[in-house]
């Protein structure tokens, strides 16, 4: 690595104003394997607000994902090497090296990075981390020839091997990467959006400023004319049209007034910006969602969030395997003698809708009793949703049906109280018995059996033992309270 020298890169060209020849020009360079015209206009593309906006935005996507570093095996020392590597990573890529990486992937199919290897002493080690800078496209190209990449440097004309220690490349695919590259396909939205903004300013400017209409009478002395334009042109910098009124009897006179465009020719500015700025959210983004859905369409919002998912999925596959195989591998092979590297993962699952999943849930609760009624197998329905059956307590066949009483005082006898009166004595058998301590579990049961209201098992309840400790007695209620109200709910469902 100490032989391995950085190579010198020189300033970019810029080009200021395009035009549509220099644009196909530059394309048809592009479609030929070379990067620099292509390259430039890719630039100037970035002072398109909207441009900007989305391809910042498929940038930030990827940045914002929560990231693993997977290590290679199961023993310490790779989990310990992950750990390392995760600690080395924002020294080898921070942030602007990985959005800059990713622009140029995505509009040009190609993106170039040097790495440069840097000596890092550290506390107990010392590593080589390779630090990426990345090289403007515009000193890329490709040999027919010999099938090859080439870059020229100040330091002269240099290979391009993806993968040999020294060189990045991301390629969106192995053959003619650059055929899929945006910047082909958003030079019309590019150059027609600027244009119109370009006309729609010119518009505004001159429909802005009318123009002023002085007259004067036909019979005025020229002093009097020039005076009277002369304060008129004062008024300020619009153009002025002097005019001079007919030898009419019913026209005389001095008379000043504005000539203003009626027709509302404006709004085919606004139409052919409004478009393109789709054309550019779609190509950049795959969706366009604040533009297209209109009226709040659930599907449709879905299917947007799905194209959206898909295009950070592929972002982050390119990234992923990239950085894998051309850096991950040499930072391993260098500092610990094996090429068996840590993986980058990025998690691209979209986080799940709460209120979806509850009304997804609250369907299925109502499906699923039709279902069991039908003599259907609910399981894999709740597998799919990964839900789990509660297992429940079992219930006692009833031998016969006792008498239970409402708050009207009414008798009757129901399946469901019944069930939910058994339901108590199998709780009271186990649980009251450990909670109440010394207390009487059936002498408790009998008095939930026969209150009528909670109002009138607490006053039974507190009667019967008044003389128990304080805070005995308040966690005895309380568990007789709640017994009571289980009993009751299973009571009311069974009978539902």
């Amino acid at each position: 690595m100490e032989n391995l020298k950085p190579l010198r890169d020189s300033m970019p060209i810029q080009t200021i104003t395009w035009t549509v020849p220099l644009a196909r020009h530059a394309l048809q360079e592009l479609e030929q394997g070379y990067m620099m015209q292509a390259a430039t206009l890719a630039d100037s593309m970035t002072r398109d607000d909207r441009i900007s906006a989305t391809l910042r935005t498929r940038t930030r996507a990827l940045l914002g994902l929560p990231r693993t570093f997977v290590p290679s095996g199961e023993t310490r020392a790779a989990k310990k090497i992950a750990l390392t590597l995760e600690t080395d990573f924002d020294v080898i890529a921070p942030e602007e090296t990985i959005t800059a990486l990713m622009r140029w992937a995505v509009l040009l199919g190609v993106a170039v990075a040097e790495l440069v290897w840097e000596r890092r002493e550290q506390a107990d080690s010392s590593r080589w981390i390779p630090r990426l800078k990345v090289w403007h496209p515009q000193f890329l190209y490709y040999r027919w020839d010999t099938r090859t990449w080439q870059i020229q440097t100040l330091d002269g004309v240099k290979d391009v091997v993806a993968g040999n220690g020294q060189w990045l490349l991301l390629q969106l695919g192995s053959q003619r990467p650059w055929m899929e590259g945006l910047v082909r396909e958003l030079t019309i939205p590019y150059l027609a959006r600027q244009f119109a903004i370009r006309d729609f300013l010119r518009y505004s400017e001159f429909h802005g400023q009318p123009t002023k209409i002085a007259k004067v009478p036909n019979a005025s002395t020229e002093d009097d004319r020039k005076l009277f334009f002369t304060s008129i042109r004062n008024l300020g910098r619009e153009p002025l049209i002097k005019m001079v009124q007919p030898s009419d009897k019913n026209v005389d006179g001095y008379d000043f007034s504005y000539l203003e465009a009626k027709a509302n020719t404006w709004t085919g500015f606004r139409a052919l910006i409004d478009q393109m700025d789709v054309s550019i959210a779609i190509s950049v983004l795959g969706q366009n969602l604040t533009t297209e859905v209109k009226g709040g369409s659930r599907s449709a919002t879905e299917v947007h969030e799905r194209k959206e998912t898909n295009v950070v999925k592929s972002d982050t596959a390119l990234l992923e395997t990239a950085l894998y195989e051309q850096v991950f591998k040499w930072w391993m092979s260098v500092n610990y003698g094996s090429v068996d590297a840590p993986w980058l993962l990025h998690d691209t699952e979209p986080p799940e809708d709460a209120k979806l999943r509850a009304e997804t849930l609250n369907i299925i609760a109502d499906v699923i009793p039709k279902l069991r009624a039908a003599n259907i197998d609910t399981a894999p329905l709740l597998a799919a949703y990964d839900l789990q059956p509660l297992e429940t307590v079992p219930v006692p066949t009833p031998t016969n049906k006792l008498n239970l009483k409402q708050s009207n005082t009414q008798q009757f006898s129901a399946d469901g109280f019944t069930n939910g009166q058994l339901y108590t004595d199998e709780i009271a058998d186990g649980v009251i018995a450990e909670v109440l301590l010394e207390t009487d579990a059936r002498a408790i049961q009998s008095i939930i059996e026969n209150a009528n209201d909670y109002d009138e098992l607490r006053s039974a309840l507190l009667e019967k033992y008044k003389d128990m400790n304080p805070e005995q007695l308040r966690e005895m209620l309380a568990q007789a309270l709640t017994l009571a109200d289980f009993a009751g709910r299973l009571a009311v469902q069974d009978d539902l």
